[in-house]
């Protein structure tokens, strides 16, 4: 992991942070970078000096099943979306919670294939698979699904497959 600092003139300064590391997600919250390596989260904070330092996290953010395709934090908890499903845990209580997609339970996950991961207007998170889009309810904890056969509204998407999503004051863009 590298970073790039913009320096005089348009030019940049390169400094390593982590060697050897394969990274897959990155989020900064204001205050630390979570690194999404392998299955594994890493998080950095930076010293008085402007670098920044590895800080050891929970143990339930190690070996987590999956490779961590992205990551977000959200009050005070920590999402994770991986190939096998989507993680969130509380950076307070360390509590862990495991969500996949159930074929018998409509609530759950459509795809354990997590590709995105954002938060709207109204405080929902957003979460974008291989096959559609799910809307996190945390009062009932559980998913509404908006795909190309079902949707809030009666709309649908005209592709299940969401690889992006960029949330606005009013809109969700689903690429």
């Amino acid at each position: 992991l590298s970073v790039l600092s913009l320096a005089e003139k348009g030019t940049f300064i390169l400094t390593e942070v982590l060697k050897s590391a394969t990274v897959e997600a990155l989020f900064f919250d204001g205050n630390s970078v979570y690194i999404g390596n392998n299955n594994n989260i890493l998080r950095l904070i930076p010293d008085n000096n402007g670098t920044f330092k590895r800080v050891d996290t929970p143990s339930a953010l190690r070996n987590i099943r999956g490779v961590i395709n992205v990551l977000l934090v959200d009050k005070n908890w920590l999402w994770a979306g991986t190939s096998l499903g989507l993680f969130r845990f509380n950076l307070n209580t360390e509590e862990f919670v495991y969500f996949t997609h159930d074929p018998r339970n409509p609530k759950s996950l459509s795809s354990n294939t997590i590709t995105d991961i954002a938060i709207n207007a109204e405080g929902d998170v957003l979460v974008a698979t291989l096959i559609g889009l799910n809307i996190y309810n945390y009062a009932t904890n559980d998913f509404r699904r908006i795909n190309t056969e079902t949707s809030a509204e009666g709309n649908v998407l005209n592709n299940n497959f969401v690889g992006c999503l960029l949330v606005d004051e009013k809109n969700i863009w689903v690429g």
